[in-house]
């Protein structure tokens, strides 16, 4: 397999992980603007009835939403924006006002989902958690103020940031991702999904099964968004039909994709041969610690420059798991976009199937 040189020291995303020493004068606290809350006078939204709390919009996989990049912890969230067009993959369309969020911050917005979503609580329904609950429910162990200060700065970010998107099916939402992040009376905090937001994805997007607990394994910032990634690809190379009996062929187990696109795709903002360099590190990290999701790649150099570079990767024998937004499908179980869903079992022939 050939790959380009590792650096001499093995990569560690330390960007912007949980402080180790007490915050510094001047910055945000726990108890600063305790009350980030956006009336909200409607009826809650449910999620539909076949959600599970271990599946995600694959908006959020693949995009640069939660980006594989370093961003500033300390920036102010109120302060002017700036309007970003975001990088999305087969027609996502999504545009970004304020502060950037990364995968630090998925896991802590795919907890306040999970929390939603198993307790029964509609989109746009309030819900109180302590952060020490909230830190126990991602799977940490360590509950000191520099930890809880880092989710409450994480939620900030989720409230104050807004976004316009547009599903492939034509499907729009936007606004906060949070619609209130905020204490009360008893210390415990309020939070509250934004139905503006959360509704229009949950309705209308594919749902993918995304293994939390194996992605916190990898230690990249980068590994972590190729997790998501390669969770949301069926097959990889588009289905092709055989000339001789008509029928489709079976999805490759191959992809190909250039190190530019998927420098943009993962919103990494470092320089291109620092990217090409980690690129080779998560994916190494990949094939060991989830070979069944990526058995192996290597790369293809063209040019000078690595964006013209070509990843080509290799999958192992785990196929995405997905719900069809109002089906019970999952797995291979995606219906033509141009024709009546069917109702057989999810068990039938495949005809009518597309590849994601």
């Amino acid at each position: 397999m050939a790959t380009l040189p590792s650096p001499r020291k093995p990569y560690v995303d330390d960007w912007d992980e949980v402080p180790e020493t007490p915050i510094q004068p001047g910055t945000s606290n726990i108890h600063d603007e305790k009350v980030l809350d956006i009336k909200d006078e409607r009826e809650p939204i449910p999620f539909p009835a076949l959600q599970k709390s271990t599946y995600f919009p694959a908006l959020t996989a693949r995009t640069s939403l939660f980006s594989a990049s370093r961003i500033s912890r300390d920036a102010t969230e109120t302060s002017d924006s700036v309007k970003v067009e975001l990088s999305g993959q087969n027609g996502y369309r999504l545009t970004a006002w304020g502060p950037r969020l990364n995968m630090h911050d998925k896991l802590v917005w795919e907890t306040a989902l999970q929390i939603a979503i198993e307790n029964q609580h509609g989109i746009g329904a309030r819900f109180t958690i302590s952060l020490r609950d909230f830190a126990n429910r991602m799977g940490w162990v360590n509950f000191s103020g520099p930890s809880l200060q880092w989710i409450w700065m994480s939620l900030r970010r989720l409230y104050f940031i807004r976004l316009d998107f547009e599903l492939p099916n034509g499907a729009k939402g936007g606004g906060s991702m949070l619609s209130t992040a905020m204490e009360d009376q008893d210390g415990n905090f309020v939070l509250r999904l934004n139905p503006d937001f959360c509704g229009p994805m949950f309705w209308n997007d594919n749902q993918f099964l995304i293994k939390i607990k194996r992605r916190s394994t990898l230690t990249g910032q980068l590994a972590r968004w190729l997790h998501d990634y390669f969770s949301t690809q069926r097959g990889f190379d588009v289905q092709t039909t055989s000339t001789d009996t008509g029928q489709k062929l079976a999805p490759s187990r191959e992809m190909n994709i250039l190190f530019l696109g998927l420098r943009k795709l993962s919103g990494y903002t470092g320089e291109r041969k620092q990217f090409a360099r980690e690129l080779v590190d998560a994916m190494t990290e990949l094939v060991a610690k989830a070979p069944e999701l990526i058995a192996s790649f290597d790369i293809k150099r063209e040019g000078r420059s690595s964006d013209t570079w070509t990843l080509h990767v290799t999958r192992g024998d785990e196929r995405p798991a997905y719900l069809v937004p109002e089906l019970d499908r999952s797995e291979k179980q995606l219906t033509d976009p141009n024709k009546k869903p069917s109702t057989r079992s999810s068990k039938g022939s495949g005809k009518g199937r597309v590849s994601l």
